[in-house]
């Protein structure tokens, strides 16, 4: 699963070997606004979507039809730039997202 932030983007991979809370957490930790993920992982990517009322999309039809409806535009060069976040186990418990430029 990949859940994704808007803007700058951020690509935060979410271990499909969590439990769906843990897996609920990370993607409410790193502030995402939307998960992506193919069909294997629809039940986990279901539960974040509802426990954290996360829209998702599903790779296939779902992902083609979003793509089709984007109107490009330009870039902002002022934005900060995105990169990709991982989670770490966490000595208080929990998962640490570090971000990785």
């Amino acid at each position: 699963l990949i859940a994704g932030l808007i803007g700058s983007v951020w690509i935060v991979p979410i271990n499909t070997q969590l439990s769906p809370d843990e897996a609920a957490y990370v993607a409410a930790d790193a502030g995402a606004r939307v998960i992506f993920h193919d069909g294997s992982h629809r039940v986990l990517a279901r539960n974040i979507a509802s426990v954290r009322g996360i829209p998702r999309i599903e790779f296939g039809d779902d992902f083609d039809s979003e793509i089709a409806g984007v109107t490009p535009g330009p870039l902002d060069l002022e934005a900060m730039p995105g990169g990709r976040m991982v989670y770490t186990s966490g000595t208080t418990g929990y998962p640490k997202g570090v971000k990785r430029h």
